[in-house]
């Protein structure tokens, strides 16, 4: 994985079944600016983009997210 938090947040997103176009849309973000975050042409989302997508990943998502190492179904 990668060093940058967010890289990694939108990497573990997409192995669980997210569309970039769906996170982006959930945050608030153009595709274009979630892509230039996995790429680290951006370093970290502003303002509430960052809430949002920090809650995708702790909070009741729509999805099921896993990190590595866990056990469980998979997601649908």
């Amino acid at each position: 994985m990668s060093d940058n938090v967010w890289q990694t947040k939108i990497l573990l997103l997409l192995a669980n079944g997210w569309k970039m176009r769906e996170i982006a849309a959930h945050i608030g973000l153009t595709t274009q600016s979630l892509f230039d975050l996995r790429r680290g042409r951006t370093i970290e989302p502003k303002g509430m983009a960052a809430v949002l997508l920090h809650n995708m990943m702790v909070g009741p998502p729509r999805r099921t997210v896993q990190l590595p190492g866990q056990s469980g179904s998979k997601p649908k």
